[in-house]
């Protein structure tokens, strides 16, 4: 599933003006095969951060993950928000990341893009939904 513009159709929807006027914050986050889970949530703050309030949290390459969590639970807490996790090699991304996001009933969404058929057919959890481009 190389090269069929998984990535391109995403980031087309996701840089759409009615995309951005509908989510309050927005994070695109490429996923690497070697990647760790503090470095993934660094980023994702720092994605946050960069486009709302301009100044990323002080000391956040010295954060661990609690407190990264905490931030990020902290800031969206009242916000609905749009996350894509780009290029997802693996479950055990989603497996580490699931609890690092809120579930607040504001209508947020994590989309994960993957050219593995075994991410795409994994069972993410209620209210998920899966497309094979």
């Amino acid at each position: 599933m190389v090269g069929l513009g998984k990535t391109t159709l995403v980031s087309k929807v996701y840089r759409s003006k009615i995309i951005k006027a509908h989510f309050d914050c927005h994070a695109w986050v490429t996923v690497s095969q070697a990647f760790r889970v503090d470095g993934l949530l660094r980023r994702i703050v720092g994605e946050f951060f960069k486009e709302k309030e301009g100044v990323i949290p002080q000391h956040i390459d010295t954060l661990g993950r609690r407190d990264l969590i905490q931030i990020l639970h902290d800031y969206l807490e009242e916000k609905k928000y749009l996350i894509i996790l780009d290029d997802v090699c693996g479950t055990d991304v989603w497996n580490e990341l699931r609890d690092s996001f809120l579930d607040n009933g504001h209508g947020s969404r994590i989309i994960l893009t993957t050219r593995y058929q075994n991410v795409h057919r994994w069972p993410q959890g209620t209210g998920s939904w899966s497309s094979n481009i």
